[in-house]
């Protein structure tokens, strides 16, 4: 499994994270700089957990053609303390792994708040050098919790986890633009990557691919376009896909890029599609 395919995984995989305050839900804004989202839940406490429910909508390509969103469920349950105005959580699968808020409350009833803070919060990966490894819930800045809801706040950008300025055992340097944009450079060779919540952009030797979210009708089409062409198949979903992201695809293999359309490398990991 080359390395595009095991960071895919592993993204598909963050949706179960403890503490999950969804990376993918945020996105640098036209400007460059990052988002912040607020996202509300219910939430139940004992004293010693807190315990949140969250709900996230996925569209599939469903049998007969119809595109379906369902909504997909995760509880979060999240050992916590509180000492001299600090909140400490759990936020991984181990005590050392927390995130710490101040606050002005001796209970979990309040406004907590922390500082997004790269240096602290993420380690370069030891496989994959030009990679973070980020702890969960590291970009969570607010904390607004009442006796029935809690309300995350989080500041996210594309690029967080890039290095800026590394360099890769062939030669490709990794240059983080702003929060939405990255690129790659290798002598005269120039590749950049720029994606927000709702499109992704490639240029490379002054051409341009753009891909913009569909509307809803487009992509309803292209789900009966699946299922005429595919009929009795449980894979409508990678036809569907196939069928939203053609032209962005033709685009990207007539640019030539450098490194191949499937390069192990994963230097493309930045211009994945979901």
């Amino acid at each position: 499994m080359n390395k595009l395919k095991i960071i895919l995984a592993a993204s598909i995989a963050a949706a179960a994270l403890t503490l999950s305050c969804s990376d993918d839900s945020g996105g640098g804004g036209p400007s460059g700089g990052p988002v912040s989202k607020t996202e509300t839940y219910t939430l139940e406490d004992n004293g010693t957990n807190f315990t949140f429910e969250e709900v996230y909508k996925r569209e599939s390509c469903e049998e007969g053609g119809v595109l379906q969103t369902e909504d997909h469920k995760h509880t979060n349950t999240v050992p916590y303390t509180i000492k001299d105005n600090i909140l400490t959580c759990v936020s991984g699968n181990s005590d050392d792994d927390t995130l710490q808020f101040k606050g002005n409350s001796t209970t979990l009833i309040g406004t907590w708040t922390r500082t997004k803070d790269k240096a602290k919060s993420c380690k370069i990966d030891e496989e994959y050098k030009d990679e973070y490894y980020c702890k969960n819930g590291w970009n969570i800045t607010k904390a607004v919790i009442t006796s029935t809801s809690i309300a995350f706040t989080t500041d996210y950008c594309w690029t967080d986890e890039n290095v800026d300025g590394y360099v890769d055992s062939e030669g490709w340097k990794t240059k983080v633009i702003d929060c939405n944009t990255i690129e790659y450079s290798k002598g005269s060779d120039k590749v950049t990557y720029r994606r927000t919540e709702t499109s992704r952009q490639t240029t490379y030797n002054g051409k341009t691919c753009t891909w913009n979210e569909p509307s809803k009708a487009t992509k309803e089409a292209a789900c009966r376009k699946a299922a005429t062409e595919h009929p009795n198949t449980s894979y409508l979903d990678n036809y569907y896909d196939d069928i939203i992201w053609e032209a962005y695809d033709k685009c990207e293999r007539d640019l030539k890029l450098p490194w191949g359309e499937d390069d192990a490398s994963g230097k493309a990991i930045f211009g994945l599609k979901k």
